[in-house]
């Protein structure tokens, strides 16, 4: 493990500076002037624990809203999750390995979006655009509330996702605010995986 990562890790706890990882000998803070051309950028976040085809299809698509040299995209991950305890140095180190070097990935202490949103426009003062399942947008409905979804300086792209065993994308919720709107079509066989059940498997695996 990079004393580099260690040191920003320990500063995002203490401080909340948010970093990126572009591969283990380039980290720098969010607003370093490396990604001072970011005029605009579109955030995928997750656990990716662990990063899985369905996750990297996404993030794919995502790319493709790079409209000109001053657009990026990013995965995210918080290293604080509601419910849950922080995620440890040692475990973040594991699952940032599994990003290539060409992969732009933010490191937060922000669970939520309100305060993800927060940090985005603080370090880099541009509108975010959060590329998320569609059970992801029912959470965050569920957490603003309709009246402050649109307060939050953000857009959503959501994207169709497997919900109580079914394959389904409510069209209604893009009426619920004009931040939501449709991402491409993922395909049957990627909505169905789940980073759950991969680690689910690997211990059966392991037992066996």
């Amino acid at each position: 493990m990079s004393q580099d990562l260690t040191a920003h890790y320990n500063e995002l706890l203490s401080e909340n500076e948010p970093f990126i990882y572009n591969g283990p000998n380039n980290i720098f803070k969010l607003g370093h002037q490396r990604i001072s051309y970011w005029k605009s950028v579109n955030v995928y976040s997750g656990s990716f624990n662990p990063l899985h085809d369905g996750h990297r299809f996404i993030f794919s698509c995502a790319k493709t809203y790079e409209m000109t040299t001053s657009f990026s995209t990013c995965y995210e991950i918080s290293i604080n999750r509601i419910g849950k305890d922080h995620i440890k140095l040692e475990e973040l180190s594991k699952r940032l390995s599994q990003f290539s070097d060409k992969d732009f990935v933010l490191v937060t202490n922000s669970p939520r979006f309100l305060s993800k949103i927060a940090d985005i426009r603080r370090f880099l003062d541009v509108k975010p655009t959060f590329h998320i399942g569609h059970d992801t947008a029912l959470r965050l409905i569920e957490d603003v509330g309709v009246s402050g979804l649109g307060g939050l300086d953000a857009r959503f792209m959501v994207y169709n996702r497997l919900v109580n065993g079914k394959m389904n994308l409510d069209q209604t919720i893009f009426d619920t605010t004009r931040n939501f709107y449709p991402g491409v079509t993922v395909p049957d066989n990627l909505t169905v995986i789940s980073s759950t059940q991969i680690r689910e498997k690997e211990v059966v695996a392991s037992a066996v």
